[in-house]
């Protein structure tokens, strides 16, 4: 929330004053703002004020003298928006040296503006390249929009945010007709002059031959000190109550500014009116559905606008849910429950939760939107794992075993009486076992306080990284240094053929690494026969692979004379997989030499991971706090466990000694 001062002068002041058997005090109308952008000082681009959500409710307003509350003028009786321009009509109520001073000038025809003074509630940033249309005209960025502000007072001013415009000052007899409005008639004028003086006090008459009096010296300085420190205790007091203000209390505000209360006053002002003695009467949010409700929150965390939330939801949804974006917390929370929520976050937070927390709308919502966000932060990451690893699912948390059929079904010769022969069927065993990962995350008294939506849903787009973080450590943790079964025989070994020492990247270790690979055997030493599919490799390999999988030909000679290039015979052999974890200081068996060829973990997996249930993402959840936490408790979830399984599905070629 803001507090600004917007002086824009687009018409002249009319002052009429009123003659009759009773001397009236003087009226005003004047066309106070005409909807277009000004330059204002303190923004380096302009502003313009949205008339469809300025607060003209309360038509009686003050009218000074160059904003200055001490410099009281009059106040206005009417106030309208019409079209593209805000007039008000008024009486010059006070009797001052101020009102008197714009009576005076005028009548010497000095050149009044006008300029409205306004707080700002709501704010929209327009970017240099963007343009909206604001009260029927179009405004191109840069520039401020004030789509909500409050109408707090009017002010005479010699020098408005618009230079080309002009006040005057006229007087009439109600017996004139309209075209004799804009006559100023010298007599009629000094009468209402007169008419405004007449009640100041009037110094006695001096002395016959009174001796000078020399008038004491004025100290400039002091006075305009004095008027600074004026000024700038206004503006701390209002910069207090906006400080304190909650969403809702904006006629409060404006009436705390208008009337000179302290931030203090205004915060029990504020209080009592959140917690009233006979039931209160609100209006009732805005009832919406359920999914525009977990959009606003998606669109609230900046990195799932635009194409990312596309996924979730119908243009129509987000069309609607634009209408709510930056909205915060205690917002977010009487739009999801569809009522307003009476107690106070600030003074009193576990009766707002319990208010907002009672409806079972929000807890659920809150839940959704934060696993959309959570998977986002899990689907962020670039991990090749999936290629290389076999998903499957276990349905509890106990040890599984996994059994592969192996088999000899070779056909053989029939003999002369067509007797069959009956094929042999045998296992391999492999064991599997889940554990649970998880974390949680709290709406706390400080989150709703600080009123930020999208700090809220940031939360769980980083558990979602953190997810897909935990999968990367423990997959790789595995792959690179598997454990020996249970006779001590090493996963990665020359003796089963899954290891390869001394062997570089280069075309001749590519291609005695592919031949070592189709040398593989089932169990029953008949030749494996199938190919590996990928090439995964640290990046320090991933230029000297990326050579190899494209290049046409390739010249490895290390003389100075090189002979020609030779034909490379591995072009599109491979998919190329790269994996930071592979030589990682990190991780045990890391290497930045070795590489490894992976067949497809469909065919043969030699790794695998599974999930609980086949569900392969995280999951969120609302849990209740403990009593020492103030705020609400959600937590992340997810289900898994790796497992080493079939080591004929990968070689790992150790490249240099």
């Amino acid at each position: 929330m803001n507090q600004i001062e917007m002086k824009f002068s687009p018409q002249p002041v009319k002052l009429d004053f009123e003659q009759g058997d009773k001397p009236s005090p003087p009226r005003f109308s004047m066309s106070a703002y005409n909807g277009m952008p000004v330059w204002l000082g303190g923004f380096d681009v302009p502003v313009v004020v949205d008339l469809e959500g300025l607060d003209i409710s309360k038509q009686s307003i003050p009218v000074r003298l160059d904003h200055d509350p001490t410099q009281r003028i009059g106040h206005t009786t009417a106030l309208k928006i019409e079209g593209s321009s805000l007039t008000a009509e008024g009486l010059i109520s006070h009797d001052n040296e101020y009102s008197r001073t714009v009576a005076a000038s005028g009548k010497n025809g000095f050149p009044w503006q006008v300029s409205i003074g306004a707080v700002m509630t709501q704010r929209e940033d327009l970017e240099s390249g963007e343009s909206a249309v604001v009260n029927g005209n179009e405004v191109e960025g840069p520039a401020i929009i004030a789509r909500r502000s409050v109408l707090m007072e009017l002010s005479f001013v010699d020098y408005g945010a618009d230079s080309t415009t002009s006040a005057i000052v006229s007087a009439k007899r109600k017996e004139e007709t309209e075209m004799e409005k804009d006559v100023v008639k010298a007599d009629v004028v000094d009468q209402a002059i007169e008419n405004i003086t007449a009640s100041a006090p009037t110094a006695p008459a001096p002395a016959a031959d009174p001796e000078p009096v020399k008038a004491p010296a004025l100290d400039i300085q002091a006075e305009l000190q004095k008027e600074r420190e004026i000024y700038a205790a206004e503006l701390a007091r209002r910069a207090a109550i906006m400080k304190v203000a909650q969403p809702g209390s904006e006629e409060l505000q404006a009436k705390a500014i208008q009337e000179g209360w302290s931030a203090d006053k205004f915060e029990l002002e504020m209080l009592r009116a959140a917690r009233p003695a006979a039931p209160a009467v609100h209006k009732a949010p805005e009832q919406v559905s359920r999914q525009v409700c977990e959009a606003v929150g998606l669109m609230s965390f900046g990195a799932l606008r635009g194409k990312a939330a596309e996924k979730f939801f119908s243009d129509e949804v987000l069309t609607a849910a634009e209408k709510y974006s930056g909205c915060g917390i205690r917002e977010y929370a009487e739009l999801c429950c569809g009522k307003r929520i009476d107690a106070s976050p600030r003074t009193n937070t576990a009766e707002w939760l319990h208010a907002a927390f009672d409806a079972t709308s929000l807890p659920g919502i809150l839940s959704n939107t934060a696993n959309k966000v959570l998977l986002a932060g899990y689907e962020s990451s670039e991990d090749v794992w999936p290629q290389v690893f076999k998903k499957g699912a276990v349905s509890d948390f106990k040890t599984h075993t996994r059994y592969r059929l192996t088999s000899d079904m070779t056909f053989e010769k029939v003999g002369p009486g067509g007797e069959l022969k009956h094929g042999e069927l045998g296992e391999m065993s492999y064991t599997q076992k889940v554990d649970t990962y998880g974390i949680m995350f709290s709406l706390t008294r400080q989150m709703i306080i600080d009123d930020d939506l999208g700090a809220l849903y940031d939360i769980p787009y980083r558990i979602g990284v953190g997810a897909a973080d935990a999968i990367s450590d423990a997959v790789w943790a595995l792959f690179l240094n598997p454990p020996t079964d249970g006779d001590g025989n090493n996963f990665y070994s020359a003796a089963n053929g899954s290891l390869l020492a001394n062997n570089p990247l280069s075309v001749a270790g590519l291609s005695g690494a592919g031949a070592a690979f189709y040398k593989k055997t089932q169990p029953n030493g008949r030749p494996l026969n199938i190919r590996p599919k990928y090439l995964l490799v640290p990046p320090e390999l991933m230029d000297a692979a990326n050579v190899l999988m494209t290049a046409e030909m390739v010249n490895e000679s290390t003389t100075t004379d090189k002979p020609a290039a030779n034909r490379n015979p591995h072009r599109g052999a491979y998919e190329i997989l790269v994996s930071p974890y592979l030589s990682n200081a990190a991780f045990t068996g890391n290497s930045k030499t070795a590489y490894y060829l992976v067949a497809d973990p469909n065919r043969v997996p030699a790794f695998e991971i599974a999930f609980l249930g086949g569900q392969d993402r995280p999951t969120v959840q609302q849990a209740d706090a403990s009593f020492d936490t103030l705020g609400v408790v959600f937590r992340g979830y997810l289900d898994f466990g790796v497992k080493e399984q079939d080591y004929r599905g990968i070689l790992k070629v150790a490249g240099n000694a």
